[in-house]
């Protein structure tokens, strides 16, 4: 379990897909991609946030297991998602 002390911000693909309403993307259409646990994992490391992968499941979609990614908090939770999206497009 990830704490604040930590200092790691929790990705789920879920926050990228095009497929999901916004309420649960967190980056505007444009960005937005079909996106994999690798594919954040690998644009988290060209930004250099050390990312660690694992296996959970969104909490919304308990259903799926999709994983997770954490990364360095090096800037705003927000800026991180963004820059990632960009990256993945």
């Amino acid at each position: 379990m990830v704490s604040k002390k930590d200092k790691k911000i929790v990705l789920w693909p879920d926050y990228f897909d095009i497929n999901n309403p916004r309420p649960v993307r967190r980056v505007p259409k444009k960005l937005a991609t079909k996106p994999n646990i690798e594919k954040i994992e690998e644009a988290a490391k060209s930004l250099g946030l050390n990312p660690i992968t694992e296996e959970a499941r969104y909490p919304r979609h308990w259903y799926k297991k999709t994983g997770r990614v954490l990364v360095d908090k090096k800037m705003k939770k927000t800026e991180i998602i963004r820059k990632i999206a960009e990256k993945m497009k």
